[in-house]
């Protein structure tokens, strides 16, 4: 069973280059390596994440403590890959949970770090990020945060966007599968319903810069590079036919 970095990339996540493809095999069986490849002898062999052919791919959860344990992965790239798989349904947080448990924790303590980042604090409040993240940088226009978006001639509702930039009539999205998967009440899917969302504000001459939780936790100044590239681009011209919904009271 293939497992580690190697098996993670084919999970589709981005990794740092492998040294070696690790492979899992019965405890009866013999360990070994042999040009590029390593066989590991396992009591606790996982049932498969998909088989392609004769080769088995381990779970997200297991590849990645494999990893952490097995091959050079550096703690920020343990960490940040940690909070990949969560992020992209890879894994459940109480299935890494328990895989954690199986491992001496100074081995995958930053693994632990990014599931925990990923269920509580900053991670489980994207926006919260967001704001403290501009608020460091008082060069940059004024944010709205969660404020209500309507049409200025109509008064439609358009969009609560998780940041507005009214001097240049931009909005900030961050969008993230934790809080935008599944079925809503009417059977619709709400990921595809948060992406969509954004089609509304373009149709009304709005700029909207999509950002995720896992680049705001691990990445943030390429989030602020980005945003500094919308900002030389000038407000949006024409400016878009929107204004703020006042909140009550």
């Amino acid at each position: 069973m293939l497992t580690g970095l190697v098996a993670l990339g084919e999970h589709g996540l981005r990794t740092p280059p492998p040294r070696v493809a690790t492979f899992l095999v019965p405890a009866t069986a013999r360990a070994r390596e042999h040009d590029g490849a390593r066989v590991v002898r396992t009591t606790r062999l996982p049932d498969p994440a998909r088989r392609e052919g004769p080769l088995a791919v381990a779970p997200a959860a297991r590849a990645l403590v494999d990893a952490a344990c097995l091959e050079r992965v550096t703690p920020t790239e343990q960490e940040a890959l940690a909070i990949a798989i969560l992020q992209r349904g890879l894994a459940t947080p109480q299935g890494l949970d328990r895989e954690l448990w199986q491992r001496p924790g100074p081995q995958v303590h930053r693994v632990r770090a990014g599931l925990e980042a990923f269920t509580g604090g900053a991670w489980s409040r994207p926006e919260a990020v967001l704001r403290r993240l501009w608020d460091q940088r008082p060069d940059l226009p004024v944010l709205l945060t969660n404020c209500r978006l309507v049409h200025a001639r109509t008064g439609r509702f358009l969009a609560c966007p998780d940041g507005w930039m009214p001097t240049m009539g931009a909005a900030l999205q961050v969008h993230s599968r934790q809080y935008h998967q599944g079925i809503d009440d009417r059977g619709g899917d709400r990921w595809a319903a948060t992406v969509e969302k954004d089609s509304v504000l373009v149709a009304v001459g709005a700029r909207v810069l999509g950002v995720t939780p896992w680049t705001l936790h691990t990445r943030p100044q390429s989030f602020l590079a980005r945003v500094d590239e919308l900002i030389a681009l000038g407000p949006a011209s024409p400016m878009p036919d929107v204004r703020v919904l006042e909140r009550p009271g």
